[in-house]
């Protein structure tokens, strides 16, 4: 009896708890999509509410609700430059997207991907994803979304183009610069004016116009798109892209010598850029700010924003690392999906001949990179001997060639250490690759031949680990890594 009455009661609790949940998640999909939502609440407020939405929509099974959830948790994390926030967002969507066949949330979400990819300086993956994101746009029936997704996928190949430009100097990719810009602003001009978000998209667009146009000199033409954007983005409540227009009328006023009116205009972007925690936006005009403070002579001002500038710059590199680790573990689990999904029939042959074929490239391999003596003398501690050998082969062998990657093999390999070298917030990437140098017990000289600079740049770099590391001047700093 008692048993039953237990039941009669919970029974109606357990029924009105999931009907409140379903109310939640379907109240928070309809706050999520309110116009300016950024404007009216804060990043702050929008991921607390997309957590709040992946987490009951999980629960509930409500797939939707979560894929708007991961969206809106991508955008976020795009602006602000965190690549490693953004990318794992993105995996966690992905799958969701492809589940449900929808395909505009699946192309908006490779292109969150692409960005951070190409802010992490990761250019090939990036244009892989830009290629992926264009399949899947020519899936989507609906023609105004069709030209919509293609403005952010040239406005990603703008901003490629731009990062190369500015890193490699290759003047061809001016020219690029300015095709897709173009590009964009005509694919979300053919978006009806009834579309959502066309105005503040066109502004940006005509923005980016401006900028290429700015990048070749073309002054005139560059003010007439700044004007144009300018005019449409101060009638939007979201003012994050307003700042960016503010940021480059002051960068062109600048360049042409009227350093008064550029400072106005940078005074202008700063705060708003601080408040929407606008990474990008920051990275851009910091420089800018002590470009002009060097020129007015004033040194105090110019020492605070170098000191703004590099804590930044840090930090993103820390993350961008870490990103570059998680588009690695992200590629692994994918190619461990397919392997899965595909048939295994044939799979012993198919082990053999692998086998096989590894065996022939090392046997080449080791003919034309054999191991020298002083490979031979690297010792390492007791808890090391059980490391795999061939992973310290390669990473010894990626030291050699300075490789890029070298971080992502070590993190693989030593797991706990790289953990370890964390908890130090002080070290930056290039403190954690002379830390792979002094794991692997490579003297300085070899180092600065591997890294190809001078013995006295690598012993200042160890004297700089040394004090971030608080590690005291009779410790061996060799012995010191081996026993943390």
């Amino acid at each position: 009896m008692k048993i039953r009455l237990l039941i009669l009661i919970l029974f109606p609790l357990i029924i009105w708890a999931q009907d409140f949940s379903k109310q939640r998640i379907e109240l928070l999909k309809k706050q999520i999509h309110e116009k300016d939502i950024y404007a009216k609440l804060g990043d702050e407020k929008v991921l607390s509410i997309c957590d709040e939405l992946y987490t009951l929509s999980k629960e509930e099974g409500d797939k939707k609700g979560m894929l708007i959830a991961a969206i809106f948790r991508s955008e976020i994390y795009s602006n602000r430059m965190d690549t490693n926030s953004c990318l794992k967002s993105v995996e966690e969507g992905l799958p969701v997207a492809e589940e449900l066949k929808s395909y505009s949330d699946w192309a908006a979400l490779l292109q969150y991907k692409a960005k951070s990819l190409i802010q992490a300086n990761n250019f090939d993956d990036a244009r892989s994803c830009c290629s992926k994101a264009l399949k899947v746009i020519n899936l989507i029936d609906d023609k105004n979304i069709v030209h919509f997704r293609k403005y952010y996928l040239y406005d990603n190949l703008t901003y490629y183009s731009t990062l190369l430009v500015k890193k490699d100097n290759d003047k061809n990719y001016k020219d690029s610069i300015l095709y897709f810009a173009l590009k964009s602003y005509s694919e979300i001009s053919k978006v009806s004016d009834k579309f959502p978000y066309k105005n503040p998209t066109l502004g940006q667009a005509l923005q980016n116009v401006g900028k290429a146009y700015e990048m070749q000199k073309n002054y005139k033409e560059a003010d007439k798109y700044y004007n144009s954007a300018e005019k449409i983005q101060i009638k939007e409540n979201d003012k994050r892209f307003l700042a960016n227009i503010y940021l480059l009328r002051g960068n062109l006023k600048f360049d042409l010598g009227k350093d008064q009116e550029a400072l106005k205009y940078w005074n202008k972007s700063l705060p708003i850029f601080k408040k929407y925690k606008f990474t990008e936006g920051l990275l851009l005009i910091y420089p800018k700010m002590i470009e002009y403070y060097k020129k007015e002579g004033d040194s105090k001002m110019e020492v605070y924003y170098l000191e703004k500038n590099m804590h930044l710059k840090d930090s993103l590199a820390t993350i961008n690392q870490s990103a570059l680790i998680t588009q690695g573990k992200n590629d692994e689990k994918a190619l461990i999906k397919q392997k899965k999904n595909n048939s295994s029939i044939f799979l012993p042959v198919l082990i053999a001949l692998i086998i096989l074929l590894l065996l022939i490239i090392f046997y080449f391999y080791r003919r034309k990179y054999p191991v020298s003596k002083s490979d031979k003398r690297i010792e390492l501690q007791d808890k090391d001997i059980g490391t795999n050998g061939d992973n310290l082969l390669l990473l010894l062998e990626m030291a050699k060639r300075n490789d890029k990657h070298l971080l992502v093999v070590f993190q693989n390999v030593f797991p706990e250490l790289y953990k370890k070298l964390l908890e130090f917030p002080e070290l930056t990437p290039l403190d954690l690759e002379m830390c792979v140098y002094l794991k692997l017990n490579i003297q300085t000289k070899e180092i600065a031949n591997y890294m190809r600079t001078s013995i006295n740049s690598v012993d200042s770099r160890k004297y700089r680990l040394r004090k971030k590391m608080n590690v005291p001047q009779d410790i061996s700093l060799y012995l010191w890594i081996n026993k943390l």
